[in-house]
């Protein structure tokens, strides 16, 4: 997580995002996608790809931030784990495995 952007910070930018301000949710893309992008990088060592699954985080917190409660997940914010990314690297993986391999 950048220096600008603290943990309260960010779930109150969540908070609002789940109102439907895009302007939150701009705020926490520029303070997290870095990061994020990295740690897709990372794990899934195809840039086209770790750029579709940071989308798709992103999608979904949009989607699903009326779920977000911050005193229920504060260890999910800000450099901790990102659950929305959890599952697309496996999905990936299935997705490159040749057909027919076990």
């Amino acid at each position: 997580m950048d220096a600008e952007i603290s943990r309260s910070q960010l779930a109150a930018a969540l908070v609002r995002v789940a109102a439907g301000d895009r302007a939150a949710l701009r705020m926490v893309y520029q303070d997290t996608s870095a990061k994020l992008f990295g740690v897709c990088l990372r794990i899934l060592n195809d840039r086209s790809e770790a750029e579709d699954l940071l989308q798709d985080v992103y999608v979904t917190v949009w989607r699903k931030a009326h779920s977000f409660d911050p005193a229920r997940q504060p260890d999910h914010l800000a450099g901790g784990d990102h659950p929305q990314s959890s599952d697309r690297p496996a999905e990936v993986e299935c997705r490159q495995a040749p057909r027919g391999a076990d």
